[in-house]
């Protein structure tokens, strides 16, 4: 392999990691005037049978975290993520006993 071609796979992989940490730093900040304005960010989801979230909340608008997230599993990574990354962050979650629908929470702390 050239040396050239060594940097180029060097810039794929840095682009790469800078797209996953993306998602928690596109999240906050949506969410961040939000929780400034409200003291926070809710979103109720039902949970399809095929175990990701419908497009539509609860409260009948579109879901906005279902762009980062598609299931409860990867919702806890993102939470995960974020609330290592942005410390002063914290997520509450509540699950209806049948698990067709969750709650998230996204404050300060």
């Amino acid at each position: 392999m050239e040396e050239g071609e060594n940097h180029i796979h060097k810039n794929i992989n840095e682009t790469e990691l800078e797209e996953d940490d993306s998602n928690a730093d596109t999240v906050i900040d949506f969410v961040k005037n939000i929780i400034k304005d409200k003291g926070i960010y809710s979103e109720t989801l039902y949970i399809d049978p095929n175990g990701e979230f419908n497009s539509i909340r609860e409260d009948g608008g579109p879901t906005f975290i279902r762009a980062f997230a598609a299931s409860p599993k990867n919702l806890f990574r993102l939470a995960k993520e974020i609330m290592e990354k942005y410390p002063d962050y914290k997520f509450d979650f509540q699950k209806d006993t049948e698990g067709k629908m969750i709650k998230y929470t996204i404050s300060k702390k």
